[in-house]
């Protein structure tokens, strides 16, 4: 569903984000869109396969990757958009930085007794 609202936002002409000043509000979306998809697809992929984050993680960047490659190629079709490499960078750093976030949440806690 994530996916879904992703491509429905990169269909508007305009982009929806507000007129604020902020440096790199765009690339910061970016992030953090892709961040979420990345984080929702490692979920999915241990739930429904099994898989330990260490599988898992690698093959959610991948498919981050391929997403956010796609959906950069279909924004360059919609008017008053353009695809951007920095934009699909943006994308892929999100995806890998939900891994490590994934990856710190499911670590082994370590406690030390006394």
């Amino acid at each position: 569903m994530w996916a879904v609202c992703i491509f429905l936002l990169s269909a508007e002409e305009r982009p929806i984000l507000p007129p604020v000043p902020v440096p790199f509000l765009d690339k910061w979306t970016h992030l953090a869109a892709f961040g979420l998809l990345g984080f929702l697809i490692t979920h999915a992929l241990r739930r429904a396969h099994h898989l330990d984050v260490r599988r898992a993680a690698p093959l959610a960047i991948l498919l981050v990757a391929l997403y956010g490659a796609s959906d950069e190629w279909h924004q360059s079709y919609v008017p008053g958009r353009v695809a951007s490499a920095l934009d699909w960078l943006a994308d892929v750093t999100g995806g890998t930085l939900a891994q490590l976030i994934h990856w710190y949440d499911t670590r082994p806690s370590r406690t030390t007794s006394r």
